[in-house]
């Protein structure tokens, strides 16, 4: 199942946009990647039960996250498949950490630094899954 994960990840990471239509694997790509793209989709099409299923289960994930991150944040970590880079427009606006909240200074990698309000004379570091945005 990892593999077509790992496959299902490769292709959003080049445009690709996959989704489940009542039996049917729909996908949209962009013209240029087709050649890039044809090896994979015939790997999908022999496994489209494990397809659907890894689908289904994201399918949950992404309405969760849709709904709270920007879609700015949501594309930029899956175009450069870099999780961490969906905190990049959250600098210098408030976040919410697990030690409250705070100013995003900057993010380093997988290190996202925050003024918190409690103190705000330093900067405390974070694991970048930490920091959560803050409603606007």
């Amino acid at each position: 199942m990892t593999a077509i994960a790992d496959k299902i990840t490769a292709l959003r990471a080049m445009g690709v946009e996959l989704r489940v239509e009542g039996n049917e694997i729909k996908l949209r790509y962009p013209p240029i990647y087709a050649d890039r793209i044809r090896p994979f989709l015939n790997d999908l099409r022999q496994q489209r039960e494990a397809v659907v299923q890894v689908l289904q289960e994201s399918c949950t994930t992404d309405v969760a996250e849709r709904q709270l991150w920007s879609e700015r944040s949501l594309e930029l970590a899956e175009r450069f498949d870099r999780p961490f880079m969906r905190l990049f427009p959250l600098i210098g606006k408030r976040v919410s950490t697990p030690k409250g909240r705070g100013r995003l200074e900057h993010v380093l990698g997988k290190v996202a630094r925050v003024v918190l309000d409690a103190d705000p004379t330093r900067m405390t570091d974070f694991d970048w899954e930490e920091i959560l945005p803050l409603p606007v």
